[in-house]
């Protein structure tokens, strides 16, 4: 009889069963491609040895032909898998212009390979898992006696080979415990009891969002409201642990309001003189909030605190939109400090043409303030104190990488990140021992749509799927596909095919932020960018060599004409104005004051949303002359729609956007002659934003993206 021999790699907190092709990560299955499963085994046979491009090629990839974007692709599914970044490496480090290498610390965490011998008689060679690569020495005809012995040896000489192949550059990264709380994937956002007991959470339906408490030690919950047509974008638990109180927002309302709940549920009051888009912050002493809000009018944010009833308002802090921005709209910006005195408070700070988030302790009587750390990030939220020395919170330290949970020291300002992996963390709360989050998993699907304006429906088809966040999509100048992907590690243009194939990177340091165009006239590719710590509208060439830049001030979304005219809109965490350039010439902005902007195909007019505030302050969309830069109409939205991204129709006579009906999207067409509006449904399930129009209309692109989001709690850390 012939032995079985299934062997197991263990490194840090990750086991791989070559026998069963699965990843492990404490206990649990980690999703893993094929192909990115046979990568991991390759690079952990070759542990400690700089690999290049060449060798994977030949070894996962069989001496196939294939392009090297399928590599960088499956590069980027391992890095996802194993929980890290490019930027933050723990295991697989990129030499550059040489090639990768696999690193685990063997101080801590030495590489174990468990043999499990079934036999009683011979042991035979032990089963490649791919072309030319054996995890474990060849062993032949070994008699049963010494087949312990036989173990002992293959378990020192890994054990052995590891510690010499370490890196010492390698940085020990120790992840805390997380347990999923729900499974549902539909949270919207979540809050924490400060007694630790409970966890407080909305969750999106059909119809709306509801509203439900959790039990953390017995796991029972209960729904406390019934789902409503309204959104959720800020939930707090009082002091006592007696009530919720919620920032609620009802599409197409400007301004929202705040709910006290009672937190075994019941009647709701609202807090009257005061609107809120953020959660608020309640004093240990249960008499005042802290809260932002926003002055339109003086173009300003406000650090504000009140009476726990919503009387005697006053604003601590006003920061002028040309110097600092307080986020006032589905975050958790402000934390009043265990000492009753100090609020910390999430800022964004602007200089000339860049910006950096930090926080600023702020006291509560005379609005003192000072930097609570010399740390900056590209964004900081959700702030909640785990005791009082510690505030955890989320921040992102640059474009194109995750947010991530972590924790800082008043008495120090030593911060240290908790999380370090691919998915994105929202939504926090922290009680001593214990933080809450909402962790967000997304896969993209690229979609094409036949549309003719005599039907009622549409002809869907997918061309495209990723485990990534893809939402930056334009057609290019010969009908291929231009995108935005992370697949890389950075934020990069790619290229494929209008049926899906032939994916390839086209641009390497790009760092695209939020929008790309191409230009119709010769298919340049237009996009928002970050470099030098300056972002703008920068170009390069259809083949995405070349790059120049267009403007500077915080642009973004960008959008081009058939003419040449591109128009963006400025502003570092608030949006300044509509802009107007074309090729060589200084940007012009616009007179009316508006966002997300759209240039119709013409390049004569730009349509945009704004808040008109003649008419009981509500969205609509302008229509401005791009000669003159003056009003030239005002179009109603037929029904509520929170999401603001619209697009022209390539024929110039409507405003396109798609928007969610429930868990729904659907296209709207808006005439500009003041006809009745048509909606086309069954775009799919999920979130999406832009309609990119074919030329000749008879097409649109966009992107179906969908999330999970489910609630977390961090231990152990």
């Amino acid at each position: 009889m012939k032995d079985q021999i299934a062997s197991k790699i263990s490194f840090d907190e990750f086991e791989i069963d070559t026998s069963q092709r699965k990843l492990l990560r404490a206990g649990e299955t980690v999703a893993i491609a094929s192909k990115a499963f046979d990568l991991l085994l390759f690079l952990v046979e070759k542990n400690g040895s700089i690999v290049t491009k060449e060798e994977i090629l030949n070894s996962v990839w069989d001496d196939k032909f294939v392009e090297e974007s399928n590599l960088v692709v499956q590069i980027s599914n391992l890095r996802k898998a194993l929980g890290e970044t490019t930027k933050s490496p723990r295991f697989l480090i990129t030499i550059p212009g040489k090639g990768y290498k696999f690193i685990a610390d063997a101080n801590e965490n030495v590489l174990v390979i468990e043999t499990h011998i079934f036999s009683e008689l011979t042991i035979e060679q032990v089963e490649k898992t791919h072309k030319g690569s054996s995890y474990l020495p060849q062993i032949i005809r070994a008699n049963w006696k010494w087949a312990g012995f036989a173990g002992i040896v293959i378990l020192a000489v890994a054990a052995i080979s590891f510690v010499q192949n370490k890196s010492s550059n390698q940085t020990n990264h120790t992840q805390p415990k997380l347990t999923k709380l729900t499974t549902s994937g539909k949270i919207a956002i979540a809050t924490m009891s400060p007694d630790g007991k409970f966890a407080i959470f909305s969750q999106k339906e059909a119809d709306g969002e509801s509203l439900w408490l959790r039990q953390l030690e017995s796991g029972s919950e209960k729904q406390i409201i019934s789902p409503k047509p309204l959104e959720y974008v800020g939930l707090t638990v009082s002091p006592d642990n007696q009530f919720i109180y919620a920032s609620v927002f009802s599409k197409n309302d400007v301004d929202p309001s705040i709910l006290k709940i009672p937190i075994i549920g019941g009647v709701s009051i609202q807090i009257p003189n005061i609107t809120c888009g953020s959660a608020i912050s309640v004093s240990p002493d249960g008499k005042r909030f802290a809260y932002t809000d926003s002055n339109s009018a003086d173009k300003e944010t406000l650090l504000r605190i009140s009476d726990i009833d919503g009387s005697n308002s006053r604003s601590l802090i006003r920061a002028k939109h040309n110097t600092r921005y307080f986020s006032m709209f589905k975050s958790s910006p402000v934390a009043w400090a265990p000492n009753g005195l100090e609020i910390a408070t999430a800022v964004l700070e602007k200089t000339e043409n860049s910006s950096f988030a930090t926080i600023l302790m702020v006291n509560s009587n005379d609005g003192s303030e000072r930097y609570l750390t010399e740390k900056r990030w590209k964004h900081v939220d959700n702030l909640a104190w785990l005791d009082a020395d510690k505030l955890a919170f989320i921040a992102k330290e640059d474009e194109g990488f995750p947010n991530q949970v972590w924790l800082l020291s008043r008495k120090t300002g030593e911060a240290k990140q908790l999380t370090n992996d691919l998915q994105d963390y929202n939504w926090l709360y922290a009680t001593v021992g214990k933080i809450l989050v909402v962790q967000t998993n997304s896969f993209s699907s690229l979609r094409i749509a036949d549309f003719a304006e005599t039907e009622n429906t549409l002809k869907i088809r997918e061309i495209f799927t990723a485990s990534d966040y893809i939402d930056e999509i334009d057609w290019g100048k010969n009908g291929e596909i231009i995108y935005a992907s992370r697949a890389s590690g950075q934020s990069e243009l790619w290229r494929m095919n209008n049926d899906g194939s032939n994916q390839q990177q086209i641009t390497f340091g790009a760092n695209i932020t939020f929008g790309i165009s191409v230009s119709p006239i010769d298919g340049s590719l237009i996009f928002a960018s970050k470099q030098n710590g300056k972002r703008g509208i920068w170009q390069t060439d259809s083949d995405g060599k070349n790059l120049r830049q267009i403007s500077e001030g915080g642009d973004q979304s960008p959008d081009i004409s058939n003419d040449g005219k591109i128009v963006f809109h400025r502003g570092i965490g608030y949006a300044e104005g509509v802009f107007l350039t074309v090729q060589n010439t200084a940007p012009q902005m616009l007179k009316e004051k508006c966002y997300f902007p759209s240039i119709s195909p013409n390049g004569s007019k730009t349509a945009c949303y704004f808040m008109d505030s003649d008419e009981i302050r509500k969205w609509r969309i302008a229509v401005i002359s791009n000669e003159t830069g003056e009003l030239l109409d005002k179009i109603n939205l037929p029904i509520p729609i929170y999401e603001r991204q619209i697009r022209w129709h390539s024929s110039g006579k409507y405003i396109t956007q798609i928007y969610s009906a429930g868990e729904s999207l659907n296209l709207i067409l808006l005439p500009i002659d003041g006809g009745e509006a048509k909606i086309f449904e069954g775009l799919g399930k999920g979130i999406s934003n832009l309609p990119e129009w074919s030329p000749d209309g008879k097409q649109f692109l966009y992107p179906l993206i969908t999330e999970t989001h489910d609630a977390v709690l961090l231990t152990d850390f």
